[in-house]
């Protein structure tokens, strides 16, 4: 088994959310985390195995606004 901790920080540095579990062999798990103060920036998501074998990832990072919150369409100049 291998214990996993994902830890979301933001583009000041400051930690987001977090998680953990415990994968077995051949196992998969998912984390899913939520925020609505999205602040500019390079955002991380820290994945540590403290215990265990050899660990796969595969992130899928999904950015949803809310309807009407965006800014109009900025075509290229001519």
């Amino acid at each position: 088994n291998s214990d996993v901790t994902w830890t979301l920080i933001d583009g000041d540095g400051n930690e987001v959310d977090s998680g953990q579990g415990n994968l077995g062999n051949q196992q998969s798990q998912t984390w899913d985390s939520t925020t609505m103060n999205v602040i500019p920036g390079d955002w991380t998501l820290s994945v540590e195995v403290t215990q265990g074998d050899d660990v796969s990832l595969s992130n899928e990072v999904t950015i949803t606004y809310v309807e009407g919150s965006e800014s109009g369409i900025n075509p290229r100049p001519v």
